[in-house]
C-alpha cells in the first residue's frame, strides 16, 4: 500500500511542475506580444493584452498618450517571479531598448501580470493580462533595476 502513496504523491508533483510550465508560458506569450505590440506601436494590441481590469477603465488612448514618445527598440524576457500570495499575480522582469528624445538607453526591470475571470476578480482559472503602467516604470530611473546608455548614443555625441 505504501507503494501506492509514493507514486500518486510523485504523479501528483509531475502534475504540478508541468502545470506550472504552463503557467509561464502563458504569461511570458502574452508580455512578448504586449511588448511587440509597443515595438510596433500598435497600440489595440497592447490594450487586448492587458489586464480585464485595465480594459474595463482605459482605451487605446492611453497608450497613444504614454508610449508614443519612446521608441521601443528590443526587448528579452529576463525571468518569470511568481507570488507567494496568489498564483494568479506573476512579475517578469525584462530587458528594454529604448529611445526618448534622440538618447538610446537599456533598462532593466518588473512588469506584473495578472490573471482574471472578470474586472476586479483575480482567478488562476482566468486569463492574463499586462497591467500597463507597471510597463511604465521605465520612465522613472530610481524604479529600474538597471540603467545604460547605449553605445550608439555615444557614438552620435562624437559625431
Amino acid at each position: 500500500m505504501k507503494p501506492e502513496v509514493l507514486i500518486y504523491n510523485k504523479e501528483k508533483i509531475m502534475y504540478k511542475k508541468k502545470k506550472e510550465w504552463h503557467f509561464t508560458e502563458q504569461a511570458k506569450n502574452k508580455i512578448s506580444a504586449y511588448l511587440a505590440g509597443w515595438k510596433d506601436k500598435y497600440w489595440e494590441q497592447m490594450l487586448r493584452n492587458s489586464t480585464l481590469t485595465f480594459r474595463s477603465m482605459n482605451g487605446i488612448e492611453y497608450f497613444e498618450n504614454w508610449f508614443v514618445k519612446t521608441n521601443l527598440l528590443s526587448y528579452e524576457i529576463i525571468k518569470v517571479k511568481t507570488k507567494k500570495i496568489t498564483p494568479a499575480i506573476c512579475d517578469i522582469v525584462i530587458k528594454i531598448e529604448i529611445e526618448i528624445d534622440g538618447k538610446v538607453e537599456s533598462r532593466e526591470y518588473q512588469v506584473r501580470l495578472v490573471q482574471e475571470l472578470e474586472a476586479y476578480r483575480a482567478s488562476v482559472n482566468g486569463v492574463w493580462g499586462v497591467n500597463p503602467p507597471s510597463s511604465l516604470r521605465y520612465l522613472n530611473r530610481k524604479d529600474s533595476y538597471k540603467v545604460t546608455v547605449n553605445k550608439r548614443e555615444k557614438e552620435n555625441k562624437d559625431a
